[in-house]
């Protein structure tokens, strides 16, 4: 049975260094787990940056807040793991 999982995307670049900056200074900024995965979007290369998986909607929403007290805006991300 897939599990669903989430993310937190903080940020999208066109701009592989500048996804990379950013996922560095929030892991300097206590935030271990996040990766930068690059989508295509309508044709175009976006590299996300993400904190996650979440497996439950409060762990997500919890680190969320954190996030948002810290200046930064999130946009959640849905993804299924087949085990």
């Amino acid at each position: 049975m897939p599990v669903a999982m989430s993310y937190l995307q903080v940020g999208a670049f066109s701009d592989m260094d500048n996804a990379e900056r950013m996922a560095t200074r929030m892991r300097v900024e206590g935030f271990p787990q996040v990766a930068v995965k690059t989508a295509v979007v309508r044709g175009q290369e976006i590299h996300r940056v993400l904190t996650g998986p979440y497996l439950k909607d409060d762990d997500r929403d919890a680190a969320r807040r954190v996030l948002s007290s810290r200046g930064y805006d999130t946009f959640v991300i849905r993804d299924t793991l087949t085990p």
